[in-house]
């Protein structure tokens, strides 16, 4: 009986670097092909380019996999693996009929969105309505794929998520880079991100069957199961489509006011911060499952909320500290001056807004499994409401910047929203806890700051010079943590298992 804990416990690490490492291994292409794409397009078609990956990515029902994800999760750890059948199916049946429509809706509204709606200049409109065609059929092996991606999570197979989620990002990077070099535009790159997303879906199905060869695909799905299906995804299907209105309306605000270079200036350092919220979100991707299966143990699982949180609070502090101090320095190496001059102040905004939404995420997953994802649907209504009307009043002003702090604004709800779900679905608001992480990573921070901010100023802009700022800011911030013994026992076991523990090719636990 003691060996299941420690088993659990080890098999949480070893996701949870897998999960990290789907996060990290994209950037190196990611860095590399942003300059070389914006270059050989232009400021203006990169623009129109970002605005459909947007439109994409951020399609409703790209996070309805996680309906199979929770349930796959919680049926196997009941033992009542014969409803996994049918759940997965549901998912795929309620997705892909969602994203069809959705997808024929955006294929026959095409060019009046890029002529009435976007604004976009003509000599770019002919190009703008074909990408939304390529990105209505995209959308479609995007859905279903993701829904299979998600499933690998549910079963615990982060290693072959892993794989996938490299795959994906890894291709678009680097096909991206030959096809602008080889002379390709906007219309090219788009037919890559296309065919990109239908491999992935194919090798996605091919995993879980290969992990659950039981699954059959059908259409007799017991109405109960439907129903619950149906249930859990219309709040998951309501959060994306705020989320979505909302990142549509910025960036066709943007568009239509300032212009595809302005937007370019704006979505770059916005990518940028994502990926500090992406990082979070890969760092707990094997909390998901495994609060789904503890969910009758309270005690346990306030445990495991707990030290996730401490983690993530931790690494974030950190990522927005040096963003402030050393974020102009980055934009400057990378991109040239041009960049770090328009474009250091919206990161910073961005940066600060999504280190709100990274730190929510474990509050998200929390209410997520305990079926109360209709929380994260208000939360996000309301952010798109603050949001798109803070963006039009500070945006006539404070132009891309009030657009910036509008997004800002209407994030912040998310706060009290943490403290909500601990009192609902862990038993109370942990005040002490919060108490004492605040003020001891405020201890660190302050030394970390003033050595990234002395070495940043004592030498000239150059990737030496920020790698330096970095890297001593880095050491400085968790030397203080250590000397003040904010890690406990159990944490600092952990922290080793996770530097020193070897990767296999798969997971012996799942």
């Amino acid at each position: 009986m003691v060996a299941e804990p420690v088993d659990r416990r080890k098999r949480f690490v070893t996701n949870s670097l897998y999960g990290l490492l789907s996060w990290l291994l994209p950037i190196i292409p990611t860095f590399v092909a942003t300059p070389i794409v914006i270059g050989r397009l232009g400021g203006e078609q990169y623009g129109v380019l970002v605005l459909i990956l947007g439109f994409i990515s951020y399609f409703f029902t790209t996070a309805i996999g996680k309906v199979a994800a929770k349930y796959v999760a919680e049926y196997r750890a009941a033992g009542e693996t014969e409803k996994v059948s049918a759940v997965i199916s549901a998912t795929l049946v309620l997705g892909v009929s969602i994203t069809v429509a959705g997808s024929l809706l955006t294929a026959a509204l095409a060019r009046p969105i890029v002529v009435h709606i976007l604004q976009i200049q003509a000599e770019l409109q002919d190009r703008a309505v074909v990408g939304l065609y390529i990105a209505a059929a995209t959308m479609v092996p995007l859905v279903a794929g993701q829904v299979f991606q998600l499933v690998l999570q549910g079963i615990h197979r982060f290693d072959r998520y892993l794989l996938l989620a490299n795959l994906s990002s890894m291709s678009f990077s680097i096909g991206s880079i030959a096809l602008v070099l080889a002379g390709y535009g906007l219309v090219g790159l788009l037919w890559w991100n296309f065919a990109t997303w239908l491999m992935i879906c194919v090798l996605a199905y091919r995993a879980v069957k290969k992990d659950l060869p039981a699954f059959t695909f059908t259409l007799r799905i017991p109405r109960e199961i439907m129903r619950l299906v149906a249930f859990y995804a219309a709040s998951i299907v309501a959060y994306q489509i705020f989320g979505n209105v909302l990142l549509i309306f910025e960036r066709t605000w943007i568009m239509r006011q300032f212009g595809g270079e302005a937007l370019t200036f704006y979505v770059v350092p916005m990518t940028l911060a994502m990926f500090v919220h992406l990082f979070i979100s890969s760092l707990v991707l094997a909390m998901f499952p495994t609060v789904n299966e503890l969910l009758t143990t309270p005690e346990k699982l306030g445990i495991l909320y707990r030290r996730v949180t401490k983690l993530v609070l931790t690494l974030l502090v950190f990522a927005l500290l040096s963003v402030i101090v050393c974020g102009k320095t980055f934009l400057a190496v990378w991109l040239g001056e041009d960049y770090a001059a328009n474009s250091y102040a919206l990161l910073v905004i961005h940066t600060i807004t999504f280190t709100i939404l990274a730190l929510n995420t474990i509050a998200w997953l929390i209410a997520d499994s305990f079926r109360a994802a209709s929380l994260n649907a208000w939360a996000t209504f309301f952010w798109m409401a603050v949001g798109i009307a803070l963006m039009i009043v500070l945006g006539q002003t404070m132009e891309t910047r009030g657009v910036a702090i509008g997004r800002l604004a209407g994030v912040i709800v998310f706060l009290p929203l943490i403290f909500y779900v601990e009192k609902r679905c862990l038993g109370g608001i942990f005040w002490g806890f919060w108490g004492n992480v605040t003020g001891r990573l405020t201890v660190a921070a302050i030394p970390a700051v003033i050595v990234e901010f002395l070495i940043t100023t004592a030498m000239p802009r150059s990737w030496f010079g920020f790698v330096t700022a970095v890297a001593a800011g880095f050491f400085t911030f968790f030397a203080v943590l250590v000397l003040i013994r904010f890690p406990d026992d159990e944490e600092r076991r952990l922290a080793l298992s996770l530097i020193s523990r070897k990767f296999r090719s798969g997971t012996a636990d799942s």
